[in-house]
């Protein structure tokens, strides 16, 4: 239901988390201003799917034409770089407009806070549905439509694996010297700031898994644009057959790094995700993955425990912030999912 004094497009619980995080009123002004929008009435309604930001979908018709777009911002309780995330994100899309990389257009960024209160910016909508949600069957209707179904998120990511990422202007977006040896002492920071900020339980488990890593690292390694979230929750396919990826969303991890990383992610998730079905094996997908770049790995193992390293991290930030955010859903399955992760890495060892 819509709510036409507020232009909220929901009802009850949605609709006051709404208006805690958006002002509905002064993001129009702020379309208008930017002249993005005339004065036809703007509706917001909440889109479920963020962990770390929030996303609203903003419509109006103008011409006759209804228009869609997305926008992002930090909850109301962010994690401590969530702003400069969000325009990292931005710059990242901007950068990949002209690519052949599947992203939504960026559309407006405002870093003035006076406008609405927060750092966000706007995209385009994009149709499709998301792999780790139920596929339709006919994505699944014999052996070579799972074989493209799955080997799909493979063909965008190592599409993102070969841009030229100084090409397309992000020579500055990261720093690939020394990314191993900056790994476990950036993620363990930001695991103890958790206890320090949120009063969050202790995981020594990762500690002991953060030493075996820096025992460990590669000597030799390919820095790529790398995503550092990729996995079928942050990634869209097209209503129709044949399988394609449309959108790769959610970069807000996202930095210039070693690509292995978004492999085992993706790897690990997918098939949490779409049990039941008769995938490609795990090695099947790993040897795809590599017959459509032009580098290898050194120790596939030591990609896995960093993998489950870094998650572990980033996943029990959303869990602690969500037991503190009052305008936040109950994380406890994640809660639950981090200690499952640092199990199965700890098998690893």
């Amino acid at each position: 239901m819509t709510d036409q004094a507020s232009g909220v497009d929901s009802s009850g619980d949605e609709a006051t988390e709404i208006a805690t995080l958006i002002d509905i009123q002064a993001l129009d002004l702020w379309l208008q201003s930017q002249k993005l929008k005339n004065i036809e009435p703007l509706k917001v309604s909440k889109l479920k799917g963020g962990a770390s930001n929030e996303m609203f979908v903003l419509s109006f018709e103008s011409n006759g034409l209804n228009t869609e777009w997305i926008l992002r911002r930090s909850s109301s309780i962010a994690w401590e770089k969530a702003e400069k995330g969000l325009q990292r994100e931005y710059r990242l899309l901007k950068a990949l407009t002209h690519s052949d990389i599947p992203t939504p257009a960026a559309i407006a960024l405002c870093t003035d806070k006076t406008a609405m209160g927060s750092i966000f910016y706007i995209m385009e909508k994009i149709n499709g549905f998301t792999p780790a949600m139920q596929i339709p069957k006919a994505f699944t209707a014999d052996a070579s439509l799972i074989k493209a179904t799955a080997y799909a998120g493979l063909d965008a990511l190592a599409k993102l694996h070969q841009i030229d990422w100084r090409a397309v202007g992000l020579e500055d977006y990261g720093k690939p010297d020394d990314f191993h040896q900056r790994q476990v002492g950036r993620w363990t920071s930001q695991l103890d700031s958790y206890v320090e900020n949120y009063g969050g339980r202790e995981l020594p488990a990762l500690k002991k898994i953060g030493e075996w890593l820096q025992q460990n690292l590669p000597s030799n390694w390919t820095p790529t644009i790398m995503h550092g979230d990729y996995h079928p929750l942050n990634i869209m396919m097209g209503p129709e057959l044949p399988p394609r990826i449309v959108a790769i969303v959610d970069w807000e991890t996202s930095t210039i790094g070693d690509p292995f990383l978004d492999l085992v992610g993706f790897l690990d998730i997918w098939y949490d995700a779409n049990a039941g079905i008769d995938w490609p094996s795990y090695d099947e997908m790993v040897a795809y993955y590599l017959s459509l770049v032009d580098y290898q790995a050194e120790n596939f193992v030591y990609y896995q425990l960093l993998y489950y390293f870094r998650q572990s991290v980033l996943l029990e930030g959303i869990y602690q912030r969500s037991l503190v955010d009052k305008t936040r859903d109950n994380q406890d399955a994640i809660g639950e999912h981090v200690l499952r992760m640092i199990d199965r890495a700890e098998k690893l060892l």
